[in-house]
C-alpha cells in the first residue's frame, strides 16, 4: 500500500495525501480549542478538566481518520465518502484516474456508435488500466464487461469469456449483484451465439433471479426476451411466447415502449414461423409504429425488414421493395451493417422475383461486399448463409440476435 502511496504521491495524483491535509487541518483546529479552552479562566478545574478531554479527543480522531484514510486508500485508491457508497475518485477531480477512465469509457462509446469495434476496444484497453491505477474495483469490472460485449460481437468467444469470468469475479467480491446480474446475461447471450443451449439458459435463469431480487423490471424483461428468442431458435413455440409475453407485462410497467416494439418483432417471428402471415404483418406493422412514434430508428429497420420478408413469403416483389430501400437508407446511416445485408438481400430477391436477373445479382454483390467488410460475428454468419444459400435473405433469428449484440 505504501508503494502505490508513493507513486501516486511522485505523480501528484493521490487522493490520500488530499485527505491527509483535510484531517491534518481538523486535528489542529482541535488543538487549538484544546489549549485556548476556558479563556481567562484557563487556570480554573473546569477549564483544565476540558482541556484535559480535547487533548485526549484529539490523537484518537487522528487514530481514527488515518485508519479511515488508510482502508479507503487500501479498498478503493482514495479517501471515500463517509457511507462508503460513492469514493472521492468517483467524482470529477484533476487528479483522479477515474475521471480520465470515465472519459475513455465515453470515447469508445463514440467509437462503436461510428462502428469503430477495434478502436472502441483500445479505448477500453486505457480506461481498465486507469480504473486499476485507481483502484476503482466497479470501474474495473464494468469496463471488463464492456470489452467482453465487444470480443463476443467480434466472435473472439474466449477473450470474451475470460473478460465475463474477471468481471465476474469482481462483481461478487464487491457482492454488486446487479453487475453479477449483468455480466451473467452477458454470458448468456455468448453461449446462446455458440449454440451452448444448456449453459445459456443456466446464465438466464440466475440472471433473471437475481434482477427480480433487486426488483429490476427493466434487466429482468431484458433477459427474459434474449432467452424467448434462445428458445424460439430451438422450436420451443409455445415457452418461447409465454417468456415474451411475461417480458411484455414488465416493459409495459416501465413504460418502455420500445421494448414492447421488440417483443411484438419477437411474437411476429413466432406467427410467421407458425405460417400465420396476415396476423404477423399486422404485429410487424404495430411494431413499426411504435419505433416510429419513439424515433428509435434501429427497431424501425427492423420492423422494416420484417415487412420485406413477409411480402417475399407472399410473392410480392413490389410490396416489399419499398420496405428493404426504407430499411436501408436507415441502417446505411447508422452504419449496421449486417442490416445492410439484410436488405440488398432482399432487394436482391425482389428483382429475381420481378424477373430482372441483372439487377438481382447487382444486389447480390453488394451484400456480399458489406459482409466481406463487416467483422462482428452475426454478419460473418450472415456471410456464411449467402454463400450456402445464394439469394435468399438471412433468417430472421440473425436479426434478433444482432438486437442481443447492441
Amino acid at each position: 500500500m505504501l508503494s502505490m502511496f508513493f507513486d501516486d504521491l511522485f505523480r501528484g495524483t493521490s487522493t490520500l495525501v488530499i485527505g491527509l491535509v483535510v484531517i491534518i487541518v481538523f486535528v489542529g483546529l482541535v488543538l487549538y480549542v484544546a489549549m485556548f479552552a476556558g479563556g481567562g479562566s484557563s487556570t480554573s478545574n473546569g477549564g483544565k478538566a476540558r482541556r484535559t478531554t480535547l487533548m485526549m479527543v484529539a490523537p484518537l480522531i487522528l487514530l481514527c481518520s488515518g485508519a479511515w484514510a488508510y482502508y479507503s486508500y487500501d479498498r478503493f485508491g482514495g479517501i471515500s465518502l463517509p457511507s462508503g457508497s460513492m469514493p472521492v475518485w468517483d467524482r470529477p477531480g484533476p487528479w483522479g484516474e477515474s475521471e480520465r477512465a470515465a472519459k475513455q469509457a465515453d470515447r469508445a462509446q463514440q467509437q462503436l456508435r461510428a462502428g469503430d469495434a477495434d478502436g472502441a476496444r483500445l479505448s477500453l484497453e486505457g480506461a481498465l488500466d486507469s480504473y486499476r491505477r485507481a483502484r476503482n474495483v466497479l470501474g474495473e469490472a464494468k469496463t471488463l464487461g464492456a470489452i467482453g460485449d465487444i470480443d463476443r460481437r467480434m466472435g473472439r468467444y474466449d477473450i470474451a469469456r475470460a473478460a465475463y469470468s474477471d468481471a465476474l469475479a469482481l462483481y461478487r467480491k464487491e457482492f454488486n449483484r446487479a453487475g453479477v446480474a449483468n455480466v451473467l446475461r452477458g454470458l448468456g447471450e455468448l453461449e446462446r451465439q455458440m449454440g451452448n443451449r444448456e449453459p445459456a439458459i443456466a446464465a438466464y435463469s440466475e440472471a433473471r433471479e437475481l434482477y427480480r431480487l433487486l426488483n429490476d423490471r427493466q434487466g429482468e424483461a431484458n433477459t427474459l426476451l434474449s432467452y424467448a428468442e434462445l428458445l424460439r431458435n430451438v422450436n420451443e413455440a409455445a415457452n418461447a411466447r409465454k417468456l415474451y409475453i411475461d417480458a411484455q407485462r414488465l416493459y409495459r410497467l416501465e413504460r418502455d415502449r420500445a421494448g414492447q416494439a421488440f417483443v411484438l418483432l419477437g411474437l411476429g417471428d413466432l406467427e410467421r414461423d407458425e405460417g400465420q402471415i396476415d396476423r404477423a404483418r399486422a404485429t410487424y406493422d404495430e411494431a413499426r409504429e411504435i419505433f416510429r412514434d419513439d424515433r428509435v430508428r434501429f427497431g424501425e429497420a427492423l420492423a422494416l425488414l420484417a415487412l420485406g420478408d413477409i411480402e417475399i413469403v407472399r410473392r410480392e416483389p413490389n410490396a416489399a421493395r419499398p420496405f428493404y430501400t426504407e430499411a436501408r437508407m436507415i441502417l446505411y446511416r447508422d452504419r449496421v451493417m449486417f442490416g445492410e445485408i439484410h436488405s440488398l438481400t432482399g432487394l436482391s430477391l425482389v428483382e429475381r422475383l420481378s424477373n430482372n436477373p441483372a439487377k438481382a445479382i447487382e444486389w447480390s454483390r453488394g451484400a456480399n461486399a458489406v459482409a466481406a467488410q463487416a467483422r462482428d460475428a452475426v454478419s460473418a454468419a450472415a456471410l456464411a448463409h449467402l454463400a450456402q444459400h445464394p439469394g435468399t435473405a438471412p433468417p430472421a433469428r440473425m436479426r434478433a440476435r444482432y438486437y442481443s449484440l447492441r
